[in-house]
């Protein structure tokens, strides 16, 4: 399930300081107060809006929305459809005499930036990281902060063939020489005389950007002869009906087709699963987002809401993996280097991995929120088993420095979770030092690596 691609490398590296403080918003959703004022006049009140990535709003946004109002005592809910990829959330506050709604629009992560920037919606959702540019053009990189930009779920995008396919993996670049054109028929990958028929994601999809990013970066551009589809439902049904076809689609909207094991430099190949994309293991990996500049306090409540266990509860309803932290199912460590095998002996996996800013040593925003996590599923094991934290560091670090890295990460993990509540007692801390996840030549490579392992005694 885990697989691991072992590089050295000599580049000294700047550690900067430790990130200060937990994120401010709450991850408890019990208890939401019932709608006691609604602004404007009319029948109908307005919430606000959202837009952005097809992954996002064809299913999980709607679904997010009811639980919202469903927990704010809304009644009579439904879901409307207003236009292609668009829907209207509705629903009756009785004791105001009012209807509230929500409206949706999935057209594309690239769109959802664009209307933030516009002004005609309060939410974004992106199935890929905001671009420097989109930073730009919304004022600054505040919108990376934790105050704004919010990790909803974690997806994989799956490379999919028809059922009938005999191909069972690939290797990233040879997917990447699939989309570019390079190869054109699956005599070329071991069976079959026919062409291959490429299905892609439109230009504005978070599911194509995140594809372009870790597949076709560098490798080549998207072969012209790929048909390009607005809606992973639509692409998939197009692979699981034609058997010379290959795409790629979220990992929940595979269908009827069947997905590849992938890997991205090594001979491990690992299939999207529910394990390895919670830890993010799987080379295509991601997350999915919502962000938001907007002080509207049912905004802020409602983002607050998915951040919560039960947010995350309608996160795994709805296909995705959620957030929450758990134990993971044995794995077979045979294949894994001695000194990792011992250092794990006699301890289960852990679903979280902390993960770092680009070049600091500081938590990025998801790793934020997962110190709470981690704190309350401690307190529910019962606090009588150590947690140990595993550091890594990159490849292209001088190797005389990077046992000592690898350990830094994992000390700044500790002393994070002692700040949000536990003992210094409850962990063990180790550097292994280089065990690389993905081809550290990308940035995203490189920040898949940078990570600290958590496991539990068993």
């Amino acid at each position: 399930m885990f697989s691991y691609l072992q590089r050295t490398g000599f580049m000294p590296l700047v550690v900067r300081g430790i990130m200060a403080g937990i994120c401010c918003f709450s991850m408890t959703a019990k208890g939401l107060e019932p709608f006691t004022r609604l602004s404007g006049s009319g029948a109908d009140a307005n919430l606000f809006n959202m837009a952005g990535s097809n992954t996002i709003g064809a299913e999980l946004g709607p679904e997010l929305v009811k639980a919202y109002l469903q927990a704010k005592q809304v009644q009579q809910i439904k879901v409307e459809e207003t236009g292609l990829n668009e829907v209207k959330v509705t629903g009756s506050v009785p004791s105001l005499k009012r209807n509230v709604s929500i409206a949706i629009s999935a057209h594309g992560s690239s769109d959802g930036f664009r209307q933030l920037e516009a002004g005609s919606v309060q939410i974004g959702a992106a199935s890929r990281p905001i671009k420097d540019s989109e930073v730009r053009k919304l004022g600054g990189d505040s919108i990376r902060s934790a105050d704004h930009e919010f990790i909803l779920a974690l997806d994989g995008i799956a490379v999919i063939v028809n059922d009938s396919s005999p191909l069972k993996q690939l290797q990233v670049k040879q997917v990447a020489d699939v989309f570019s054109g390079r190869i054109l028929q699956w005599t070329q990958l071991g069976w079959g005389v026919d062409p291959i028929k490429l299905l892609a994601r439109d230009p504005q999809s978070g599911t194509w950007d995140t594809f372009n990013n870790l597949v076709l970066n560098g490798r080549g551009e998207l072969a012209t002869s790929a048909e390009r589809l607005e809606s992973n439902d639509e692409l998939s049904r197009n692979v699981a009906n034609n058997p010379n076809a290959i795409g790629f689609v979220s990992l929940n909207t595979i269908g009827g087709a069947k997905a590849l094991a992938i890997a991205d430099g090594g001979d491990h190949y690992i299939k999207p699963s529910a394990a390895s994309v919670a830890t993010e293991d799987y080379p295509l990996s991601r997350r999915l987002y919502m962000y938001s500049l907007s002080d509207d306090a049912f905004v802020k409540e409602f983002l607050a809401y998915t951040q919560s266990p039960e947010g995350q509860a309608v996160v795994e309803k709805a296909g995705f993996i959620s957030q929450k932290v758990a134990r993971l199912p044995q794995t077979d460590l045979s294949t894994m280097p001695k000194e990792y095998q011992g250092m794990v002996k006699g301890h289960q996996r852990l679903s979280v991995n902390f993960r770092f800013v680009a070049g600091k040593a500081d938590l990025d925003n998801k790793a934020v929120r997962d110190l709470k996590r981690l704190v309350n599923f401690y307190a529910q094991q019962g606090g009588n088993k150590k947690l140990l934290l595993i550091g890594f560091a990159d490849a292209d670090v001088r190797a005389s420095k990077q046992s000592l890295l690898a350990k830094l990460r994992a000390k700044v993990v500790s002393r994070k979770l002692i700040k949000a509540g536990m003992s210094h007692n409850t962990f063990k801390t180790k550097g292994y030092g280089v065990l690389e996840l993905a081809s550290g030549q990308s940035l995203a490579g490189k920040t898949k690596n940078r990570r600290v392992e958590v496991w539990i005694e068993k």
